[in-house]
């Protein structure tokens, strides 16, 4: 194929799967922000995110997704 199209297709490749698992972040964290009410320390604070597989199985998918493609 190439070295310049494989490099490319890479650096593609990863800045979507980054890209990705930052969106998946926002969504857990406007979640977690209504249930707690908005505070920086206690919206984004990982003691109140266990289980949200659960209840976010879709996030949870796009998490995993995203992790497994780096």
């Amino acid at each position: 194929i190439g070295a310049y199209r494989s490099a490319l297709f890479h650096l593609i490749t990863h800045a979507l799967s980054k890209a990705l698992l930052f969106l998946g972040a926002g969504s857990v964290i406007h979640l977690v922000e209504k249930v707690v009410g908005y505070s920086p320390k206690r919206s984004q604070n990982m003691f109140f995110m266990g289980g949200l597989r659960k209840y976010m199985p879709i996030t949870g998918t796009t998490f995993l997704t995203g992790t497994l493609s780096l």
